[in-house]
């Protein structure tokens, strides 16, 4: 596609998620953050996406790296980012960094 956009990219992470391609999903999340950066940015959907990726991969270090993104990138925090955070914790063992993020 000439033209990508936000939908674009997330009908294509997520597919690959719900797919159970994580790692595809994963590379697609990091091409995006690559060749969009100054036209498309992650929205929450993206952000859970990538997230419910990690929790099937058990990538605590990338489910990390985009907890951190979160802060850096001033995207809100919303019920959807914050169970797929939940989410990932727990399945990738981190059972109390997972309650810490349920308390917020």
């Amino acid at each position: 596609m000439n033209n990508r956009n936000i939908i674009t990219w997330n009908s294509m992470i997520t597919g690959f998620v719900q797919g159970g391609r994580p790692n595809e999903a994963l590379e697609l999340f990091h091409d995006m953050h690559i060749t969009s950066c100054d036209t498309v940015r992650p929205d929450k959907i993206t952000i859970a996406s990538v997230l419910a990726a990690c929790s099937h991969l058990g990538a605590i270090d990338h489910g990390i790296w985009v907890n951190g993104y979160l802060g850096r990138s001033g995207l809100e925090s919303h019920v959807v980012i914050g169970t797929a955070l939940v989410d990932m914790y727990g399945k990738c063992g981190c059972v109390d960094k997972a309650y810490e993020v349920f308390q917020l």
